[in-house]
């Protein structure tokens, strides 16, 4: 999690080379997701595979992180993230 502590907190994971995820993994995303949560940021993942995109929906996780299918879309997603706060500055 180091682009955290160098102050990114909106990032997108590209997923599509991960097989496999087991808890380790899950804890990672987890801690990142409340690390960039205090920041008001976000993280989206991008070409998960089914299989991972099963253990994100059976842990609940699904529910807490957004998914997509490629990585423009996980990119446009955060984009309004940004826009929402500049509307709500004024």
């Amino acid at each position: 999690m180091r682009l955290i502590e160098e102050g990114q907190f909106k990032m997108v994971v590209n997923m599509a080379s991960v097989k496999y995820i087991d808890s380790a993994g899950l804890g990672i995303i987890v801690g990142g997701l409340r690390r960039v949560a205090e920041h008001e940021g976000g993280i989206a993942l991008a070409g998960a595979n089914e299989q991972i995109k099963r253990v994100l929906n059976i842990t609940g996780l699904a529910r807490i992180i957004d998914l997509f299918e490629d990585e423009d879309e996980a990119i446009c997603s955060l984009k309004k993230i940004d826009r929402t706060e500049t509307r709500e500055d004024k």
